[in-house]
């Protein structure tokens, strides 16, 4: 772990980095969530944001929710009502600049055994001309967003396309290279969490996402700044490599 952590560090020139604080300009994107919620959780503001400056935004989420209760076990109708909700914040959440939601339906905590299914991502990338795709932290603690990028740099790896990676957080947060002010946009990710009702009764969410947004606005010492989402921008190119790194040295 340390030495894929020290791998990433030095990418950056200074030896404590200092991320940028700006919104991207985006004009196509495409949000991959594991589960119908971290789009929300990890980018939900940002998503407000590029939708409001005009970008059209898409999801694609990968487990059907089933498994999306405290004890874990299959339930089909929770994944049926965790589909209703998470269109419904999705539509909220993107306005007017609501483009696409995608399904690939594997079970959940069970992505990694799905990492050569790459025909649906890869039609999804080829249909339309995205320029930027989130995705989150491969170093998360969650195996199923680990996993995500193994699905995605498969597909990467594939096709020749010229398009921006960003990592968001959800459960552990990352070293950033990007700050995005989502104060203006703070109660809008709030609305949309709320909507998650199913997964609101198995944890405080809101409390989750205030207290990681307010941290990353914290460090910027900016009194106007009062939540703030965080990412690792980088290049296809950076994004296989950080990948074959993390593959190289993780097990999953």
């Amino acid at each position: 772990m340390i030495q894929i952590l020290n791998k990433i560090l030095s990418r950056t020139t200074k030896v404590i980095p200092i991320p940028k604080y700006c919104l991207p300009s985006i004009s196509k994107a495409l949000i991959v969530a594991p589960h119908m919620d971290d789009d929300i959780v990890g980018c939900g503001g940002t998503i407000h944001r590029i939708g409001q400056a005009g970008a059209e935004v898409s999801v694609l989420y990968l487990t059907n929710g089933c498994r999306g209760n405290s004890n874990m076990q299959y339930d089909e109708q929770l994944g049926n009502v965790r589909r209703l909700e998470a269109e419904k914040a999705f539509h909220y959440i993107t306005g007017e600049r609501f483009k696409n939601l995608f399904y690939m339906d594997i079970c959940d905590e069970c992505v990694s055994k799905h990492l050569e299914e790459t025909d649906d991502l890869k039609k999804i990338l080829m249909k339309d001309e995205y320029d930027a795709i989130f995705v989150p932290y491969v170093l998360d603690i969650h195996p199923d967003h680990r996993a995500a990028n193994y699905l995605l740099t498969n597909v990467l790896e594939k096709i020749d396309k010229k398009i921006t990676i960003y990592f968001y957080e959800v459960w552990v947060p990352l070293i950033p290279n990007l700050i995005v002010d989502i104060t203006a946009s703070f109660s809008e990710k709030c609305n949309a969490m709320k909507m998650h009702e199913s997964q609101m009764a198995t944890k405080n969410y809101i409390k989750m996402i205030s207290c990681l947004n307010g941290y990353r606005a914290n460090f910027a010492d900016r009194d106007e700044m009062l939540y703030a989402e965080a990412f690792y921008k980088c290049s296809i190119d950076e994004y296989i490599q950080i990948i074959s790194e993390v593959r190289q040295g993780l097990v999953y």
